[in-house]
């Protein structure tokens, strides 16, 4: 068992300092952003990082999800303090965060259901996150899950040995002898 009396003097005090100040980073680097807000930008903000595509395209994008979703509720919700007086619309925001998020209920970031401005940022961060988001991060998933090594670690059937009658197979076409071994269905047998 560790034991902090077997370290140098000072030495779990400069743990503290270093745990202390990795966390202090760590809070600071949460809130920077990949744009600021910047009304003399097109779409409202201006990219940190000027070079970064996923950015630039998922801007144009935001900015067409927004255009439509603000039309949308100015349609439908010709006064902006209707909102707070559509009970069908309160509920389904009181159990998005009661209900369906009920262990971040409290926090403060919530933001608020009162005005025709705060229905279309919602509804926007929703379509956002639905579809260009969730198209950006997860762009990458088929290449990695159809390399057939990077699969589960289940084997349905043994990788053969040098003496084994399978042997000279595998060694020709391995790929062929591993996919049969990934196979999710079992073996037929010969009777």
């Amino acid at each position: 068992m560790f034991q902090l009396q077997w370290l140098p003097r000072g030495a779990n005090q400069r743990e503290e300092i270093f745990s202390y100040e990795q966390s202090t980073s760590y809070q600071r680097r949460h809130h920077v952003g990949m744009a600021e807000e910047d009304a003399s930008e097109e779409c409202g903000v201006k990219l940190v990082i000027e070079d970064y595509p996923y950015a630039a395209d998922g801007l144009l994008i935001w900015k067409a999800i927004k255009n439509l979703v603000e039309s949308y509720v100015k349609h439908f919700y010709s006064d902006p303090k209707s909102i707070a007086s559509d009970f069908e619309l309160q509920a389904w925001w009181d159990e998005i965060k009661n209900k369906g998020h009920y262990d971040k209920k409290d926090e403060p970031w919530w933001p608020k259901l009162n005005t025709t401005q705060d229905l279309s940022e919602i509804l926007t961060n929703m379509i956002w996150i639905a579809s260009g988001q969730h198209a950006a991060i997860n762009f990458g998933q088929y290449p990695f899950g159809g390399y057939v090594p990077n699969r589960p670690t289940l084997l349905r059937k043994l990788i053969p040995h040098e003496n084994d009658p399978e042997y000279e197979m595998f060694m020709r076409n391995p790929q062929k002898l591993i996919l049969e071994a990934h196979s999710s269905t079992p073996p037929k047998h010969k009777s």
